[in-house]
């Protein structure tokens, strides 16, 4: 693959992989159910067609077939628009839970408050993997500082440098 062909990144692999599944499932059974329904209304037409001796000139029998089709054109894409409401509602409760968990973590990491007591159930996505690893790195931080802290209080000279050393890798 060349840098720049493009490549398919998922968001969240579970529900995307599922939501497509569903697409697939439901684009396939409509085209199977569109066919038969197709078939038997061709079917019917034209049975009607061959027995009829006299035929209306207004009747076009190409006008009849195209209707059908139209039909279920129309039907198909109403079936698709529901699916794509479906959908979207799914993504986005989806995207909310992500978010929410989100904002609760950096509100309170905005407190200064990095420890993990009292966090919501969060779902299991990357990005608030990769802020939780960041909160566990600010934790274990905060404890090293006020270690540090005490130690300098009871005048250890090793523990201002450790400490200048610890703010300075951040």
């Amino acid at each position: 693959m060349t840098q720049h062909q493009r490549r398919i990144k998922f968001i969240d692999p579970s529900l995307q992989g599922k939501l497509m599944a569903a697409l697939v499932l439901l684009e396939s059974l409509m085209v199977i159910l569109a066919m038969f329904y197709l078939y038997w209304r061709f079917s019917a037409l034209i049975e009607e067609r061959m027995f009829s001796i006299h035929v209306a000139a207004q009747d076009s029998f190409l006008q009849l077939l195209l209707l059908e089709l139209v039909w279920v054109v129309v039907f198909m894409s109403g079936i698709n628009f529901v699916a794509l409401l479906i959908a979207n509602g799914l993504w986005g409760r989806n995207i909310g839970r992500i978010i929410s968990a989100f904002r609760i973590r950096l509100f309170r990491m905005g407190r200064l408050d990095v420890s993990a007591s009292q966090l919501p159930a969060a779902p299991d996505h990357e990005v608030l993997q990769h802020l939780d690893g960041w909160r566990r790195r600010e934790e274990e931080k905060m404890r090293q500082i006020k270690a540090l802290s005490q130690r300098i209080m009871k005048d250890d000279p090793e523990a201002e440098a450790q400490l200048n050393q610890l703010l300075s890798d951040s």
